[in-house]
Protein backbone atom coordinates (compact mmCIF):
# COMPACT_ATOMS: atom_id res chain seq x y z
CA UNK A 1 0.00 0.00 0.00
CA UNK A 2 1.47 3.41 -0.93
CA UNK A 3 2.21 5.71 1.96
CA UNK A 4 -0.42 8.41 2.51
CA UNK A 5 0.56 11.97 1.66
CA UNK A 6 1.34 14.15 4.70
CA UNK A 7 -1.56 16.40 5.60
CA UNK A 8 -2.09 19.56 7.60
CA UNK A 9 -3.18 19.14 11.22
CA UNK A 10 -6.97 19.08 11.51
CA UNK A 11 -8.57 22.36 12.50
CA UNK A 12 -9.95 25.64 11.26
CA UNK A 13 -8.16 28.80 10.19
CA UNK A 14 -10.78 31.54 9.83
CA UNK A 15 -10.41 34.91 11.56
CA UNK A 16 -13.70 34.38 13.41
CA UNK A 17 -12.68 30.97 14.70
CA UNK A 18 -9.27 32.39 15.57
CA UNK A 19 -10.77 34.92 17.99
CA UNK A 20 -12.66 32.27 19.97
CA UNK A 21 -9.78 29.79 19.81
CA UNK A 22 -7.32 32.38 21.12
CA UNK A 23 -9.53 32.97 24.18
CA UNK A 24 -10.18 29.25 24.75
CA UNK A 25 -6.52 28.34 24.43
CA UNK A 26 -5.34 30.93 26.95
CA UNK A 27 -8.12 29.99 29.39
CA UNK A 28 -6.97 26.35 29.49
CA UNK A 29 -4.53 24.79 27.00
CA UNK A 30 -5.37 21.30 28.34
CA UNK A 31 -9.11 21.70 27.71
CA UNK A 32 -8.55 23.28 24.30
CA UNK A 33 -6.13 20.59 23.10
CA UNK A 34 -7.94 17.54 24.49
CA UNK A 35 -11.32 18.72 23.17
CA UNK A 36 -9.80 19.24 19.72
CA UNK A 37 -8.30 15.75 19.81
CA UNK A 38 -11.60 14.23 20.96
CA UNK A 39 -13.41 15.99 18.11
CA UNK A 40 -10.74 14.74 15.70
CA UNK A 41 -11.33 11.13 16.75
CA UNK A 42 -15.11 11.60 16.67
CA UNK A 43 -14.85 12.76 13.06
CA UNK A 44 -12.35 10.00 12.17
CA UNK A 45 -13.15 6.98 14.37
CA UNK A 46 -10.92 4.69 12.28
CA UNK A 47 -7.78 6.70 13.05
CA UNK A 48 -5.29 5.75 15.72
CA UNK A 49 -6.44 6.74 19.21
CA UNK A 50 -3.44 8.66 20.49
CA UNK A 51 -2.15 12.17 21.00
CA UNK A 52 -2.67 13.99 17.72
CA UNK A 53 -1.26 17.27 16.44
CA UNK A 54 -4.07 19.81 15.97
CA UNK A 55 -4.31 23.14 14.21
CA UNK A 56 -5.27 26.36 15.94
CA UNK A 57 -5.53 30.05 15.09
CA UNK A 58 -3.86 31.95 17.93
CA UNK A 59 -2.98 35.66 17.77
CA UNK A 60 -4.01 35.47 14.10
CA UNK A 61 -1.31 32.90 13.30
CA UNK A 62 -1.55 29.31 12.18
CA UNK A 63 -0.27 27.15 15.04
CA UNK A 64 0.35 23.40 15.11
CA UNK A 65 -0.16 22.24 18.72
CA UNK A 66 1.97 19.12 19.13
CA UNK A 67 1.28 16.77 22.05
CA UNK A 68 2.87 13.51 20.85
CA UNK A 69 6.16 12.80 22.62
CA UNK A 70 7.92 11.62 19.48
CA UNK A 71 6.71 14.56 17.41
CA UNK A 72 7.73 17.03 20.14
CA UNK A 73 11.16 15.43 19.98
CA UNK A 74 11.24 15.96 16.20
CA UNK A 75 10.52 19.68 16.73
CA UNK A 76 12.88 20.34 19.65
CA UNK A 77 15.66 17.90 18.80
CA UNK A 78 15.53 17.23 15.02
CA UNK A 79 18.10 14.85 13.55
CA UNK A 80 19.30 17.65 11.25
CA UNK A 81 19.30 20.23 14.04
CA UNK A 82 23.08 20.67 14.16
CA UNK A 83 23.26 23.59 11.76
CA UNK A 84 26.41 25.08 10.31
CA UNK A 85 27.38 28.74 10.18
CA UNK A 86 25.08 30.62 7.84
CA UNK A 87 22.32 27.97 8.00
CA UNK A 88 18.99 28.27 9.80
CA UNK A 89 17.65 25.65 12.15
CA UNK A 90 14.44 23.96 10.90
CA UNK A 91 12.53 25.27 13.94
CA UNK A 92 13.58 28.54 15.59
CA UNK A 93 12.60 30.29 18.81
CA UNK A 94 13.71 33.86 18.17
CA UNK A 95 10.99 34.84 15.68
CA UNK A 96 7.92 33.67 17.65
CA UNK A 97 9.37 34.92 20.95
CA UNK A 98 10.29 38.41 19.77
CA UNK A 99 6.94 39.98 20.55
CA UNK A 100 6.52 38.22 23.89
CA UNK A 101 10.09 38.26 25.20
CA UNK A 102 12.24 40.99 23.69
CA UNK A 103 10.69 44.04 25.42
CA UNK A 104 11.07 42.30 28.79
CA UNK A 105 14.15 40.08 28.35
CA UNK A 106 16.07 41.87 25.59
CA UNK A 107 19.01 40.46 23.66
CA UNK A 108 21.73 39.45 23.97
CA UNK A 109 20.44 36.30 25.70
CA UNK A 110 20.09 32.59 25.00
CA UNK A 111 16.31 32.66 24.53
CA UNK A 112 16.57 35.00 21.55
CA UNK A 113 19.35 33.14 19.75
CA UNK A 114 19.17 30.15 17.44
CA UNK A 115 21.58 27.94 15.51
CA UNK A 116 25.33 28.54 15.77
CA UNK A 117 25.12 31.80 17.78
CA UNK A 118 23.02 29.97 20.36
CA UNK A 119 25.37 26.97 20.45
CA UNK A 120 28.41 29.17 21.03
CA UNK A 121 26.71 31.29 23.70
CA UNK A 122 25.28 28.27 25.50
CA UNK A 123 28.71 26.63 25.59
CA UNK A 124 30.15 29.75 27.23
CA UNK A 125 27.36 29.94 29.81
CA UNK A 126 27.53 26.23 30.59
CA UNK A 127 31.08 26.87 31.75
CA UNK A 128 29.91 29.86 33.78
CA UNK A 129 27.21 27.96 35.68
CA UNK A 130 29.31 24.88 36.46
CA UNK A 131 30.36 26.34 39.84
CA UNK A 132 26.66 26.42 40.80
CA UNK A 133 26.87 22.63 41.01
CA UNK A 134 30.06 22.80 43.07
CA UNK A 135 30.15 21.65 46.71
CA UNK A 136 30.31 25.16 48.18
CA UNK A 137 27.25 26.47 46.32
CA UNK A 138 25.25 23.27 46.88
CA UNK A 139 26.12 23.28 50.58
CA UNK A 140 25.04 26.91 50.81
CA UNK A 141 21.77 26.12 49.05
CA UNK A 142 21.04 23.23 51.43
CA UNK A 143 21.73 25.48 54.44
CA UNK A 144 19.42 28.10 52.93
CA UNK A 145 16.64 25.53 52.56
CA UNK A 146 17.17 24.26 56.11
CA UNK A 147 17.14 27.81 57.48
CA UNK A 148 13.89 28.54 55.64
CA UNK A 149 12.33 25.32 56.93
CA UNK A 150 13.26 26.23 60.51
CA UNK A 151 11.35 29.51 60.13
CA UNK A 152 8.19 28.00 58.62
CA UNK A 153 5.50 28.08 61.34
CA UNK A 154 4.44 24.61 62.40
CA UNK A 155 0.90 23.32 62.71
CA UNK A 156 -0.79 26.38 61.20
CA UNK A 157 -2.61 26.49 57.83
CA UNK A 158 -0.33 27.62 54.99
CA UNK A 159 -0.88 28.12 51.27
CA UNK A 160 1.59 25.57 49.90
CA UNK A 161 2.18 27.26 46.53
CA UNK A 162 2.74 30.67 48.16
CA UNK A 163 5.16 29.10 50.65
CA UNK A 164 7.09 27.40 47.85
CA UNK A 165 7.23 30.69 45.98
CA UNK A 166 8.70 32.42 49.05
CA UNK A 167 11.39 29.73 49.21
CA UNK A 168 12.01 30.12 45.47
CA UNK A 169 12.69 33.86 45.80
CA UNK A 170 15.07 33.18 48.67
CA UNK A 171 17.03 30.53 46.73
CA UNK A 172 17.17 32.33 43.40
CA UNK A 173 18.11 35.80 44.66
CA UNK A 174 20.65 34.56 47.18
CA UNK A 175 22.29 32.04 44.82
CA UNK A 176 22.45 34.09 41.63
CA UNK A 177 22.99 37.58 43.08
CA UNK A 178 23.95 37.06 46.72
CA UNK A 179 21.03 39.18 47.96
CA UNK A 180 20.10 38.55 51.58
CA UNK A 181 16.42 37.65 52.22
CA UNK A 182 13.94 40.24 53.47
CA UNK A 183 16.25 43.20 52.93
CA UNK A 184 15.14 46.38 51.15
CA UNK A 185 17.05 45.29 48.04
CA UNK A 186 15.46 41.82 48.15
CA UNK A 187 11.94 43.22 48.42
CA UNK A 188 12.57 45.69 45.60
CA UNK A 189 13.83 42.95 43.27
CA UNK A 190 10.80 40.77 43.99
CA UNK A 191 8.32 43.60 43.36
CA UNK A 192 9.99 44.71 40.12
CA UNK A 193 10.10 41.15 38.80
CA UNK A 194 6.40 40.71 39.58
CA UNK A 195 5.64 43.97 37.71
CA UNK A 196 7.70 42.72 34.76
CA UNK A 197 5.76 39.43 34.57
CA UNK A 198 2.38 41.15 34.78
CA UNK A 199 3.40 43.41 31.93
CA UNK A 200 4.68 40.54 29.82
CA UNK A 201 1.46 38.52 30.07
CA UNK A 202 -0.99 41.41 30.21
CA UNK A 203 -4.21 41.01 28.20
CA UNK A 204 -3.81 44.70 27.36
CA UNK A 205 -0.59 44.50 25.30
CA UNK A 206 -0.19 48.24 24.71
CA UNK A 207 2.26 50.70 26.24
CA UNK A 208 0.17 53.55 27.65
CA UNK A 209 1.22 56.41 29.94
CA UNK A 210 -1.50 58.98 30.67
CA UNK A 211 0.39 60.64 33.50
CA UNK A 212 -2.20 59.28 35.95
CA UNK A 213 -2.20 55.62 34.88
CA UNK A 214 0.38 53.32 33.31
CA UNK A 215 -0.66 50.20 31.46
CA UNK A 216 0.73 46.91 32.87
CA UNK A 217 2.96 46.62 29.80
CA UNK A 218 4.44 50.09 30.38
CA UNK A 219 4.93 49.31 34.08
CA UNK A 220 6.60 46.00 33.16
CA UNK A 221 9.04 47.60 30.70
CA UNK A 222 9.92 50.28 33.28
CA UNK A 223 10.51 47.53 35.84
CA UNK A 224 12.84 45.73 33.42
CA UNK A 225 14.94 48.86 32.97
CA UNK A 226 15.21 49.38 36.74
CA UNK A 227 16.15 45.72 37.25
CA UNK A 228 18.88 45.92 34.63
CA UNK A 229 20.34 48.96 36.38
CA UNK A 230 20.19 47.28 39.80
CA UNK A 231 21.80 44.07 38.53
CA UNK A 232 24.57 45.97 36.74
CA UNK A 233 25.31 47.97 39.88
CA UNK A 234 25.49 44.79 41.94
CA UNK A 235 27.81 43.09 39.45
CA UNK A 236 30.17 46.04 39.65
CA UNK A 237 30.12 46.44 43.44
CA UNK A 238 29.39 42.97 44.84
CA UNK A 239 29.61 40.31 42.07
CA UNK A 240 28.54 36.72 42.83
CA UNK A 241 31.40 34.32 43.47
CA UNK A 242 30.38 31.84 40.76
CA UNK A 243 30.52 34.33 37.86
CA UNK A 244 33.93 34.63 36.17
CA UNK A 245 35.78 37.91 35.75
CA UNK A 246 35.47 37.43 31.98
CA UNK A 247 31.69 37.84 32.17
CA UNK A 248 32.11 40.91 34.37
CA UNK A 249 34.20 42.70 31.75
CA UNK A 250 32.65 45.68 30.01
CA UNK A 251 32.48 43.67 26.78
CA UNK A 252 30.28 40.95 28.32
CA UNK A 253 28.52 42.90 31.06
CA UNK A 254 25.29 43.54 29.14
CA UNK A 255 24.84 39.84 28.39
CA UNK A 256 25.60 38.91 32.01
CA UNK A 257 22.97 41.40 33.21
CA UNK A 258 20.37 40.05 30.79
CA UNK A 259 20.95 36.42 31.77
CA UNK A 260 20.71 37.25 35.47
CA UNK A 261 17.51 39.16 34.71
CA UNK A 262 16.06 35.90 33.37
CA UNK A 263 17.57 33.69 36.09
CA UNK A 264 15.94 35.76 38.86
CA UNK A 265 12.67 36.37 37.02
CA UNK A 266 9.25 35.88 38.56
CA UNK A 267 8.57 33.38 35.78
CA UNK A 268 11.54 31.24 36.91
CA UNK A 269 10.53 31.45 40.58
CA UNK A 270 6.89 30.58 39.86
CA UNK A 271 8.00 27.66 37.72
CA UNK A 272 10.10 26.40 40.64
CA UNK A 273 7.16 26.91 43.03
CA UNK A 274 4.87 24.95 40.69
CA UNK A 275 7.33 22.04 40.53
CA UNK A 276 7.93 22.05 44.28
CA UNK A 277 4.21 22.21 45.08
CA UNK A 278 3.57 19.10 43.00
CA UNK A 279 6.64 17.33 44.40
CA UNK A 280 5.69 17.93 48.05
CA UNK A 281 2.07 16.92 47.46
CA UNK A 282 3.22 13.71 45.78
CA UNK A 283 5.71 12.97 48.54
CA UNK A 284 3.57 13.71 51.58
CA UNK A 285 -0.13 13.53 50.64
CA UNK A 286 -0.37 10.92 47.87
CA UNK A 287 -1.73 7.59 49.03
CA UNK A 288 -1.69 4.58 46.68
CA UNK A 289 -5.02 2.97 45.87
CA UNK A 290 -3.72 -0.15 47.59
CA UNK A 291 -3.94 0.92 51.24
CA UNK A 292 -1.41 -1.74 52.25
CA UNK A 293 1.33 0.22 50.49
CA UNK A 294 3.19 2.93 52.36
CA UNK A 295 3.17 6.59 51.44
CA UNK A 296 5.94 8.07 49.33
CA UNK A 297 7.63 9.90 52.24
CA UNK A 298 7.96 6.66 54.21
CA UNK A 299 9.28 4.87 51.14
CA UNK A 300 11.88 7.59 50.57
CA UNK A 301 13.15 7.26 54.16
CA UNK A 302 13.21 3.49 54.26
CA UNK A 303 16.59 1.68 54.21
CA UNK A 304 18.99 1.12 52.68
CA UNK A 305 20.26 4.68 53.06
CA UNK A 306 22.31 4.48 49.86
CA UNK A 307 19.09 4.08 47.82
CA UNK A 308 17.38 7.17 49.20
CA UNK A 309 18.97 9.67 46.78
CA UNK A 310 17.95 7.51 43.79
CA UNK A 311 14.40 7.30 45.15
CA UNK A 312 14.16 11.08 45.54
CA UNK A 313 15.40 11.48 41.97
CA UNK A 314 12.79 9.00 40.69
CA UNK A 315 9.93 10.82 42.44
CA UNK A 316 11.17 14.14 41.04
CA UNK A 317 11.29 12.75 37.50
CA UNK A 318 7.78 11.32 37.75
CA UNK A 319 6.52 14.64 39.12
CA UNK A 320 8.15 16.57 36.27
CA UNK A 321 6.72 14.11 33.74
CA UNK A 322 3.12 14.55 34.86
CA UNK A 323 3.18 18.13 36.15
CA UNK A 324 5.71 20.19 34.16
CA UNK A 325 5.76 23.79 35.43
CA UNK A 326 5.94 25.29 31.94
CA UNK A 327 3.30 23.75 29.69
CA UNK A 328 5.00 24.45 26.37
CA UNK A 329 7.40 26.45 24.26
CA UNK A 330 7.15 28.27 20.95
CA UNK A 331 8.93 27.52 17.68
CA UNK A 332 8.52 28.67 14.08
CA UNK A 333 9.13 26.50 11.02
CA UNK A 334 11.76 28.05 8.73
CA UNK A 335 10.98 25.52 5.99
CA UNK A 336 8.27 23.03 5.13
CA UNK A 337 8.62 20.09 7.53
CA UNK A 338 6.97 16.72 8.01
CA UNK A 339 6.44 15.26 11.48
CA UNK A 340 6.53 11.49 11.37
CA UNK A 341 3.73 9.47 12.99
CA UNK A 342 4.06 5.99 14.45
CA UNK A 343 2.60 3.96 11.62
CA UNK A 344 0.75 3.82 8.35
CA UNK A 345 -2.67 4.07 10.04
CA UNK A 346 -2.27 7.83 10.31
CA UNK A 347 -0.64 10.14 7.73
CA UNK A 348 2.40 12.16 8.65
CA UNK A 349 1.77 15.77 9.70
CA UNK A 350 2.70 18.59 7.32
CA UNK A 351 3.97 21.83 8.87
CA UNK A 352 4.16 24.60 6.23
CA UNK A 353 6.99 27.11 6.28
CA UNK A 354 6.19 30.06 8.52
CA UNK A 355 3.76 28.21 10.79
CA UNK A 356 4.22 28.37 14.54
CA UNK A 357 4.62 25.10 16.42
CA UNK A 358 3.67 24.74 20.08
CA UNK A 359 4.99 21.57 21.75
CA UNK A 360 2.59 20.86 24.64
CA UNK A 361 4.61 19.20 27.42
CA UNK A 362 1.78 17.72 29.57
CA UNK A 363 0.41 15.96 26.48
CA UNK A 364 3.76 14.59 25.34
CA UNK A 365 4.61 13.37 28.82
CA UNK A 366 1.28 11.54 29.03
CA UNK A 367 1.52 9.96 25.60
CA UNK A 368 0.36 6.32 26.02
CA UNK A 369 2.28 5.24 22.91
CA UNK A 370 5.49 6.07 24.81
CA UNK A 371 4.65 5.71 28.52
CA UNK A 372 2.05 2.94 28.33
CA UNK A 373 -1.60 2.59 29.28
CA UNK A 374 -0.91 4.10 32.74
CA UNK A 375 0.71 7.25 31.27
CA UNK A 376 -1.78 9.47 33.17
CA UNK A 377 -1.05 7.86 36.53
CA UNK A 378 1.52 8.91 39.14
CA UNK A 379 3.85 5.96 39.75
CA UNK A 380 6.86 6.75 41.98
CA UNK A 381 8.50 3.53 40.82
CA UNK A 382 8.32 4.31 37.10
CA UNK A 383 11.92 5.51 36.91
CA UNK A 384 13.21 2.83 39.32
CA UNK A 385 12.26 -0.34 37.47
CA UNK A 386 15.09 -2.18 35.83
CA UNK A 387 12.88 -3.77 33.17
CA UNK A 388 11.75 -0.45 31.67
CA UNK A 389 13.52 2.63 30.45
CA UNK A 390 11.02 5.50 30.10
CA UNK A 391 12.34 8.60 28.35
CA UNK A 392 13.22 11.75 30.24
CA UNK A 393 10.43 14.20 31.18
CA UNK A 394 9.88 17.11 28.80
CA UNK A 395 9.70 19.75 31.54
CA UNK A 396 12.97 21.47 30.56
CA UNK A 397 12.74 20.91 26.81
CA UNK A 398 14.97 18.80 24.61
CA UNK A 399 17.90 19.30 22.28
CA UNK A 400 20.17 22.29 21.87
CA UNK A 401 17.80 24.71 23.61
CA UNK A 402 17.15 22.55 26.68
CA UNK A 403 16.92 24.83 29.74
CA UNK A 404 20.36 25.76 31.04
CA UNK A 405 19.04 25.96 34.61
CA UNK A 406 17.77 22.37 34.78
CA UNK A 407 20.51 21.03 37.07
CA UNK A 408 20.23 23.94 39.50
CA UNK A 409 16.43 23.70 39.74
CA UNK A 410 16.48 19.92 40.23
CA UNK A 411 19.20 20.14 42.89
CA UNK A 412 17.21 22.81 44.73
CA UNK A 413 14.08 20.61 44.72
CA UNK A 414 16.04 17.58 45.93
CA UNK A 415 17.59 19.73 48.69
CA UNK A 416 14.07 20.55 49.88
CA UNK A 417 13.10 16.87 50.02
CA UNK A 418 16.27 16.06 51.93
CA UNK A 419 15.65 18.92 54.39
CA UNK A 420 12.12 17.63 55.07
CA UNK A 421 13.57 14.20 55.75
CA UNK A 422 16.42 15.37 58.01
CA UNK A 423 14.24 17.73 60.04
CA UNK A 424 11.46 15.13 60.24
CA UNK A 425 8.89 17.50 58.78
CA UNK A 426 5.67 16.18 57.29
CA UNK A 427 2.70 17.80 55.56
CA UNK A 428 -0.89 17.38 56.61
CA UNK A 429 -3.77 18.33 54.37
CA UNK A 430 -6.00 17.14 51.58
CA UNK A 431 -6.21 17.65 47.84
CA UNK A 432 -9.90 17.57 47.04
CA UNK A 433 -10.12 19.38 43.70
CA UNK A 434 -10.46 16.71 40.96
CA UNK A 435 -8.58 18.85 38.42
CA UNK A 436 -5.60 19.20 40.75
CA UNK A 437 -5.62 15.46 41.45
CA UNK A 438 -5.63 14.86 37.67
CA UNK A 439 -2.72 17.33 37.25
CA UNK A 440 -0.76 15.31 39.82
CA UNK A 441 -1.72 11.98 38.24
CA UNK A 442 -3.65 10.73 41.28
CA UNK A 443 -6.87 10.19 39.34
CA UNK A 444 -8.29 10.94 35.90
CA UNK A 445 -10.75 13.74 35.20
CA UNK A 446 -12.57 15.39 32.33
CA UNK A 447 -10.59 18.25 30.70
CA UNK A 448 -13.25 20.72 31.78
CA UNK A 449 -12.59 19.80 35.41
CA UNK A 450 -8.85 20.32 34.87
CA UNK A 451 -9.60 23.79 33.45
CA UNK A 452 -11.75 24.75 36.43
CA UNK A 453 -9.20 23.73 39.04
CA UNK A 454 -5.87 24.66 37.39
CA UNK A 455 -4.11 27.70 35.97
CA UNK A 456 -1.69 26.80 33.17
CA UNK A 457 -0.26 30.09 31.88
CA UNK A 458 2.39 31.27 32.37
CA UNK A 459 3.06 28.41 34.83
CA UNK A 460 0.88 25.57 36.08
CA UNK A 461 -0.51 25.75 39.59
CA UNK A 462 -3.84 25.13 41.37
CA UNK A 463 -6.31 27.95 40.83
CA UNK A 464 -7.32 27.88 44.52
CA UNK A 465 -4.88 27.63 47.44
CA UNK A 466 -4.08 24.18 48.77
CA UNK A 467 -3.86 24.67 52.52
CA UNK A 468 -1.49 22.40 54.42
CA UNK A 469 0.18 22.20 57.82
CA UNK A 470 3.88 21.62 58.35
CA UNK A 471 4.15 19.25 61.31
CA UNK A 472 7.03 17.65 63.20
CA UNK A 473 7.02 13.87 63.07
CA UNK A 474 6.83 12.15 66.44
Amino acid sequence: MPEAEPRLPPGTSSILSGASENFSFHSSPETFIVNRILQYHKDRPADVDKRTTVRAKILNRNVAVVSSYEQIKQVLDPSDGNVKDGERAPFVATTPYNRLMEPFFPPPNLLLRDGCPHQRSKGEWQQQVQPLMGPNILSGMQKNVSSFMERVPLDVPLDLYATCKDLGWRLFLSTFLGIEPQTTEYNEFEKLQEDLLRGQFSLFPVTVNTGFWHSPRKTGIDARKKLQALIEKRLKTNPPSWLSSQMLSQENLEEAVNHLLMSTSSLAVKGFASMLTALLLNTHLFRPSNSDREGVASWLSSPPVEDQAAKRQAVLKETLRLSPPIVGVMRRATQKRTLQTHGAAEPNVLIPEGWDVWPYFPGGSRDPSVFGADADDFDPLRYMRGDSNPPEPLAFGLGAKRCLGQSFVEEAALAVLEAFQKQKIDLQGTVGAPGVRAWLGWERADPGVWAKDMKQLPTQHPSKPIMVRFVRQQ
